[in-house]
């Protein structure tokens, strides 16, 4: 038998295990394995929902000024920046959009992460 682990408060997904891990007031099981596509949501698994961002281009000129725009993005979700010779940079988005350009050419990952949300990247061609 398998069970499901998951945060009563979020419905978040922590782990699937052949046993029940030691009892914690802020988590509950289900019997079965679920993937983390799922949360748990009135004790039973659903899919997560996409964000409905939207992005204008994904490829950009390294002049600085050619830029990318991705719109409807829920406050507070965490944006990731990296891609080649690129420290990975990391933000809180609070105002539901994100405008990019950079001097550097490669590609570059952009992933927006906010649970329920399904985490969502684009990838961008600067050249």
């Amino acid at each position: 038998m398998t069970y499901t682990e998951y945060e009563i408060s979020s419905g978040r997904i922590v782990q699937n295990s052949s046993f029940i891990p030691s009892q914690r007031p802020d988590r509950a099981y289900l019997s079965g394995e679920y993937k983390q596509h799922l949360y748990i949501v009135d004790g039973k698994p659903s899919p997560r929902p996409s964000l409905l961002t939207s992005i204008n281009k994904v490829a950009i000129e390294n002049d600085g000024v050619d830029e990318i725009l991705i719109q409807n993005i829920p406050e507070s979700t965490l944006l990731t920046i990296s891609g080649t010779g690129r420290d990975v940079n990391k933000y809180l988005v609070e105002d539901g959009e994100v405008r990019f350009s950079t001097l550097q050419e490669g590609t570059v990952l952009i992933q927006l992460e906010l649970f329920p949300y399904l985490p969502t990247e684009f990838s961008i061609n600067v050249y």
